[in-house]
C-alpha cells in the first residue's frame, strides 16, 4: 500500500521533482530523462512519483505551464508600472531576459528531452501549450497594439529573435544594439515613444 502524504509533504515532493527535472533539462539537454532517473536522484520510490504526477507528460506540461504563468505575471507586473510603450517594451525584454537567466533550462527548449517530451504529448497537451503561448503573446502585444506599425507576425518573429539571442548572451549590453537594429529594420517607428 502506498505511503500517505500530508498536503505539505506532497507539495514539497512535487517541488523537489519539478526542480530536479528543470536541473536535468538544463544540464542534459542532449539526452532524455527517464522517470527512473528522476526518482533515483530525488530519492523516492517510483510509486511516489506516480502519486504526484500521472506520468512524465504531466510533469513536462506542469513545468512548461508554470513557466508560462510566471512569464505572464512578469508581463502584468510591468504593465502596472510602465505607462509608456517604449519603456514597457524594454522593461518586458529586460525582465524576460533575467527570467531566462534564472531558468536556464528554458534555453534547452530545442534539446532532445524537450523534443521527445513535446512529441509525446497528447493532442490535448499540445493544444494547451499552443493556447498558452498564444495567450502570452496576446498579453504582451495588447499593450502595444496601438503603436505597432508592422504586422503582428513580423513583430512576434522579431521579438523572439531578440529574446533568445539576448538570453544566450552573457550581458545585457547586447540588448541595446539588438533593439536599435530591430527598430531600424522595421522602419524606425515600430513602437512610438511616449512623450
Amino acid at each position: 500500500m502506498p505511503k500517505k502524504f500530508s498536503n505539505e509533504e506532497r507539495e514539497k515532493l512535487e517541488d523537489r521533482i519539478l526542480q530536479e527535472y528543470k536541473l536535468r533539462l538544463e544540464q542534459e539537454s542532449n539526452s532524455t530523462i527517464s522517470v527512473n532517473d528522476l526518482v533515483k536522484i530525488v530519492g523516492i520510490a517510483k510509486g511516489t512519483f506516480y502519486l504526484i504526477f500521472e506520468n512524465k507528460e504531466d510533469l513536462f506540461l506542469r513545468v512548461l505551464l508554470d513557466a508560462f504563468n510566471d512569464i505572464e505575471q512578469l508581463i502584468e507586473k510591468v504593465k502596472l508600472k510602465e505607462e509608456d510603450s517604449y519603456r514597457y517594451f524594454t522593461q518586458v525584454i529586460f525582465s524576460f531576459t533575467d527570467f531566462i537567466k534564472d531558468n536556464m533550462w528554458l534555453i534547452n527548449a530545442s534539446g532532445k528531452e524537450f523534443n521527445k517530451s513535446y512529441s509525446q504529448l497528447s493532442k490535448g497537451g499540445k493544444k494547451l501549450i499552443d493556447e498558452k503561448k498564444e495567450e502570452l503573446w496576446h498579453c504582451f502585444i495588447s499593450y502595444l497594439k496601438k503603436d505597432l506599425m508592422v504586422e503582428t507576425s513580423i513583430f512576434i518573429d522579431s521579438v523572439s529573435i531578440i529574446l533568445f539571442s539576448n538570453s544566450y548572451s552573457v550581458s545585457l549590453i547586447d540588448f541595446k544594439q539588438t533593439y536599435l537594429f530591430l527598430v531600424e529594420s522595421l522602419g524606425k517607428r515600430m513602437i512610438r515613444r511616449g512623450k
